[in-house]
């Protein structure tokens, strides 16, 4: 397998992440072009005979329009190896489109930041999605063939044993390929890290 980013810096405001990603990448996102991201995956088939690959973009799916775009050149220059790539349980559900081309095109493995069964929590993590977005998510990724890779919190301040268990039962609801569930951990530079050290 191989590794690859082609994309840095992301857009959301999650308090366990933001703002330490933007002291690291700046404001924004900053993209490469399909043609340079195609140009290095030859290179890499050429000297490496790769047999898959993986993204480690924030959030692979943000555009849209280069996600079309690059599975379109991925096709076209002959890729076969099946990937990787992170996303965001909102956007899976608002471009399903998108999920089913990047399926079409090699797309097996998808991980998400689910975070939390409790919408209190999600809130107060500023992660922006729904409880509900976290299980449609995983039925659609289901629904194209893509396996799905979990990423659960627990420990998170303020959160109760009811809200803990709440995740618990999402977890075992939606039923994923690979979870992982970590206890939180503060970052500094991030807004929580702030909220710790003041509480």
């Amino acid at each position: 397998m191989i590794t690859m980013m082609a994309s840095r810096g992301c857009v959301y405001k999650c308090t366990f992440c933001s703002p330490h990603t933007t002291l690291v990448f700046g404001k924004g996102v900053r993209y490469r072009t399909v043609g340079s991201v195609i140009d290095e995956l030859k290179v890499l088939r050429d000297k490496y005979n790769f047999r898959s690959l993986k993204f480690y973009d924030y959030t692979f799916t943000a555009n849209a329009k280069w996600v079309r775009e690059f599975c379109d050149e991925y096709m076209k220059n002959g890729f076969t190896q099946p990937f990787i790539c992170q996303s965001r349980a909102d956007l899976i559900c608002i471009r399903e489109d998108c999920v089913k081309q990047l399926s079409e095109t090699g797309l097996k493995l998808m991980l998400v930041g689910f975070e939390s069964g409790n919408q209190r929590v999600l809130d107060f993590l500023k992660k922006g999605t729904k409880v509900e977005h976290n299980l449609k998510a995983a039925e659609i990724c289901k629904k194209y063939g893509i396996l799905i890779g979990a990423s659960f919190m627990l420990g998170i301040p303020t959160e109760t044993r009811e809200e803990a268990l709440q995740t618990v039962k999402l977890a075992k609801q939606m039923r994923a390929d690979f979870a992982s569930v970590s206890f939180f951990t503060p970052i500094p530079g991030s807004s929580l890290y702030d909220y710790c050290l003041e509480k």
